[in-house]
């Protein structure tokens, strides 16, 4: 039932020149009211919101055949109408989509911890008050039932063995992008470390190792150690040196996190940082790329590969690690 006089509009000089201004008038008549939305939002979800409020199209169609029909309007500046309200359905889709942050729609991935013994339970603990996703195993069913008594819910508890062929387990490592080994037998550690490495390919690997004589063997491995003996040392000075960042980096009963994210996303090399949009709150502390730390300033390029370090609300890392990812 609508009136489209494709003659009409190529007949008019004025209606032709009008239709560019109309088309235009009709973006920035919603994407202006949407820069409210900055209050709240990234300028890419601003900007992303208001071209899909640009659609319209029954309503503009309406108004339009009514006025034609009243003679307020000629049949030119009718068909002009229709064909805005056509062009800013089809595109304002279309931009939305191009424009409107990705979120990830990956599997998540665990932080597997081997050892059920007091010191695993209270490393699963942290992990899961840090918001990761825990997976708690040990192959001891004595360890393993006393654990599913005193672990929270959102933790996994498996009765099971690395040298097992236990699917689950499988499943779990191989989607794992670490695993912490804290049992109190070095051996079996380096054993654990060893198989994570080789048959599942993890790349970071944090172990508790108590002799201190036995560091290299770990080394070799190339494993993040924990030694007691000589990291409590470390710890301590932090604590006296720089205790709010001990702070921010170990608080679980607050929304503020500390978290590293790989740049893999090919979208973000070679862009500097002042190009970027990050979510909320959302900063880049550090930079580290070849082995050197990198400290950021806005003309700091990113490089596919480089490892940020973020500080944020934990809902605004989220989105900015899956916009890395």
């Amino acid at each position: 039932g609508v009136n489209f006089n494709l003659g009409a509009l190529l007949g008019s000089t004025d209606a032709l020149i009008l239709l560019p201004f109309l088309v235009l008038a009709a973006f920035l008549v919603k994407l202006l009211p949407a820069l409210l939305f900055r209050l709240q939002f990234s300028w890419q979800e601003t900007f992303s919101a208001g071209f899909l409020l640009s659609s319209r199209l029954s309503l503009i169609v309406a108004a339009s055949a009514i006025g034609l029909n009243m003679g307020i309007i000629s049949e030119s500046v009718n068909t002009i109408i229709i064909l805005v309200a056509i062009v800013t359905v089809t595109a304002a889709p279309l931009i939305f989509n191009r424009i409107v942050p990705r979120t990830s729609t990956a599997t998540p991935r665990p932080i597997v911890v081997f050892g059920a013994e007091r010191l695993g339970l209270q490393v699963a603990e942290q992990l899961l008050g840090h918001h990761e996703e825990v997976v708690l195993v040990d192959p001891d069913e004595n360890l393993i039932a006393r654990a599913r008594q005193r672990t929270s819910e959102g933790i996994e508890v498996m009765h099971a063995s690395i040298d097992d062929e236990n699917e689950e387990l499988a499943g779990h490592l191989d989607l794992a992008e670490t695993v912490v080994v804290t049992l109190s037998d070095t051996d079996r550690n380096r054993h654990i470390c060893h198989v994570a490495r080789t048959r599942y390919g993890i790349d970071h690997i944090v172990t508790l190792v108590r002799e201190t004589n036995r560091l290299v063997e770990f080394e070799t491995l190339n494993v993040t150690v924990f030694n007691p003996s000589l990291d409590q040392a470390a710890l301590l000075s932090l604590l006296a040196r720089n205790p709010d960042i001990y702070e921010l980096l170990t608080r679980t009963d607050d929304n503020k996190e500390v978290s590293e994210v790989w740049v893999h996303n090919h979208e973000y090399g070679d862009k500097a940082l002042r190009e970027l949009v990050l979510p909320g709150d959302v900063l880049i502390l550090s930079i580290r790329r070849d082995g050197e730390f990198i400290v950021p300033r806005g003309n700091t390029q990113l490089e596919y590969g480089d490892h940020l370090t973020l500080v944020g609300t934990f809902d605004h890392l989220h989105a900015a690690r899956a916009l890395f990812a």
